[in-house]
């Protein structure tokens, strides 16, 4: 009798995990990262860079990637390089990922300047 109770209450307890628990807080569907390939991109504003495998001799040069955290002042500009109609404008503080970038980048004091071409952007 013990095993038949024991196996009830395990069997119990996989159910419990296959099913989700129910929570009071709305889940925001809309987490989807916006992306754009070969991309022109502008920075400028307060805030800092993470870069990996870079390469820039006096504000010139090339990364692999770049992760940019902008803070309130930061205003970033992106359209694509060959349709320049397609463009966004986003202000605030906000964290762009490039990915393949070439071209400027100067960071001042605190600060982030940057314009070139990215083979990815992501926001």
């Amino acid at each position: 009798m013990g095993r038949k109770i024991f196996g009830i209450l395990v069997s119990i307890l996989f159910l419990l995990l296959v099913f989700p628990i129910c929570n009071s807080q709305q889940i925001s569907r809309d987490t989807a990262l916006n992306t754009m390939p070969i991309a022109h991109v502008a920075i400028k504003g307060n805030g800092t860079a993470f870069l990996v495998r870079d390469s820039f001799t006096a504000g010139i040069g090339k990364c692999l990637t770049m992760i940019m955290t902008l803070e309130n002042d930061g205003h970033v500009e992106i359209n694509k390089l060959f349709d320049t109609s397609n463009i966004t404008v986003l202000d605030g503080s906000r964290v762009i990922t490039l990915i393949g970038f070439i071209g400027y980048y100067y960071p001042q004091e605190g600060g982030i300047n940057l314009n070139g071409v990215a083979l990815l952007a992501v926001w």
